[in-house]
């Protein structure tokens, strides 16, 4: 009996270790990289006399669709957005458009149809069908960059446009053919019927095909151009805005601030409250020359009202004010506070002077609050600082001595503000770079006729201008206390002479300043002079 049940015991052990073994799923395999093949398209590939309203393509898999409203490309553009369905092995479009007659039309989908499972897109899908006797097949292709800093513009939208056209098509007119840049900022415009063509790009933010968003870039060619092996070269920008308020608001207890989306010099902005109920106190214009700042003592007024006037508009803006006993101040403070500024690593650049800014404009300096030290030896203060128009930075200039210790000490009263607030104690040690820690960067331009105006900058790589130096035909600039690390050369063509990089307007035909940079990059290192020498052609 025993032995009967020992077997029995173990036969249902065995089985169910059987019973479990088949649960476990079979490992992998290879994973499926293949991309769907397309087997079959009804209308044909190159169909011509094309009047269907549906198109189907059939592969050799179930399909999923990535994107695919804003990855299918039709050119030239339909009214009505086609719809795109992916039933198992089929991509069914729908057209719910009247084609124009005798026309090529070019569907490219991208990489938005995909395999079901592991999501392989198809790589540029295209279809072309003709609603005329003949295919077009010419092309025109090129590149676009950004003006300002030769960057590739990556999917934005190159228009091609009847010559016949006017030049305000881009602002009504949908486009004849159009495709959208590659990520280097490439582009190629297939199946072109013969005629000339405008080009034009464009960073559409809505959709439409035409320039209705003053925040849109833009790029032209000057002339019209006929299909060809030609590359062409866009230079994208943003054309200057017209001068419009972008903010108005009380930054805190007696500060507000008037914020326009460009520098203002037509703008004319006055205050429309009693000026001497606000007790205003100071005023000034930012350097970028796009905010205007007043200052006011009165923190028990509630508003401030302000009348703007540039072109033919005139708008008034009313401010509501934070009081100095509210949450909101008392949150934030409202004490004189007071920075000196020093090179990130804690040390003072021996060709600058000791910078030292406030968060309220500072009506007294008393320098017999002001204490230097070198070393050990005491420095009398004497000449004091001296402000910026804003009373809310100053600069000490002293002849510094690199390498030495130095030690501010700005005791309470060296500084009192417009509300009669002063300072606290401000401590700050510091030492002087040596002049060795710095490199120098010599660049001799040649080419360049004398009546050529130009800018010549030393810029970051991230094309953060670090000197800049203005000049006519050739030149040497030199620029000495240069930071060791990896630098560019930036030449700009100052056609206008202004001393500044101007923008295009493609209404007037002008394009924007060109910019070129020196193909090598400027590697800087401590006490260590490098020599750039450019012939530009």
């Amino acid at each position: 009996m025993m032995r009967k049940s020992f077997f029995f015991l173990l036969g249902c052990t065995a089985s169910l270790l059987a019973s479990c073994a088949l649960q476990v799923a079979p490992t992998g395999g290879v994973r499926d990289e293949i991309p769907p093949i397309l087997l079959s398209v009804e209308p044909a590939d190159g169909s011509t006399r094309f009047n269907a309203s549906e198109i189907v393509f059939r592969f050799d898999e179930n399909l999923q669709l990535k994107d695919v409203n804003s990855k299918l490309v039709i050119s030239p553009p339909l009214k009505h957005v086609p719809l795109v369905k992916a039933r198992k092995e089929k991509l069914v479009v729908t057209l719910d458009d009247t084609l124009l007659p005798n026309t090529t039309y070019a569907f490219n989908f991208g990489d938005a149809v995909a395999d079901l499972n592991e999501g392989n897109s198809v790589k540029d899908l295209t279809y072309v069908i003709s609603t005329g006797d003949i295919i077009d097949t010419l092309v025109v292709n090129g590149s676009v960059v950004r003006s300002e800093n030769l960057v590739p513009e990556k999917s934005m939208l190159v228009l091609l446009h009847p010559a016949t056209a006017d030049d305000s098509a881009i602002y009504r007119d949908r486009p004849r053919y159009f495709t959208r840049t590659r990520d280097d900022g490439s582009f190629k415009i297939t199946n072109v019927a013969p005629g000339n063509y405008r080009i034009y790009a464009l960073m559409d933010h809505n959709d439409n095909y035409v320039l209705d968003d003053p925040s849109e870039r833009i790029a032209f060619l000057s002339q019209a151009v006929e299909p060809s092996n030609i590359s062409y070269e866009l230079f994208s920008f943003q054309k200057e805005l017209l001068p419009a308020l972008t903010k108005a608001s009380n930054d805190g207890p007696g500060k507000i601030n008037i914020i326009f989306n460009r520098p203002f010099p037509v703008v004319n902005v006055s205050l429309l409250s009693d000026s001497t109920a606000l007790q205003v106190c100071h005023r000034f214009t930012s350097m970028t020359s796009d905010t205007l700042v007043y200052w006011y003592k009165n923190m028990e007024a509630d508003t401030a009202s302000f009348l703007l006037a540039f072109q033919d508009r005139v708008d008034t803006v009313t401010v509501q004010l934070m009081k100095k006993q509210s949450a909101m101040a008392k949150k934030r403070g409202f004490d004189l506070d007071v920075a000196v500024l020093l090179d990130a690593n804690g040390v003072q650049p021996p060709n600058r002077p000791l910078v030292v800014t406030c968060n309220h404009p500072v009506e007294k300096v008393d320098t017999a609050f002001v204490k230097w030290q070198v070393e050990s030896a005491m420095v009398p203060v004497s000449e004091g600082f001296l402000s910026d128009s804003s009373n809310l930075k100053f600069t000490f200039n002293t002849p510094w001595k690199e390498e030495q210790r130095y030690s501010l000490r700005l005791y309470p009263g060296a500084l009192v503000d417009v509300y009669g607030m002063m300072n606290d104690t401000v401590s700050v040690d510091f030492s002087v770079a040596s002049v060795t820690d710095y490199g120098t960067v010599k660049v001799t331009l040649s080419g360049r006729s004398v009546a050529s105006a130009s800018i010549l900058q030393l810029v970051s790589v991230k094309d953060d201008i670090i000197r800049s130096f203005t000049f006519n035909g050739d030149t040497a600039a030199y620029y000495d206390f240069i930071k060791p690390a990896s630098y560019r050369v930036k030449l700009i063509d100052d056609v206008n002479g202004n001393g500044k990089w101007d923008t295009g307007d493609d209404l007037k035909g002008v394009q924007p300043e060109k910019v070129r940079y020196y193909n090598d990059p400027v590697p800087v290192r401590a006490n260590w002079d490098v020599e750039v020498k450019w012939d530009v052609k």
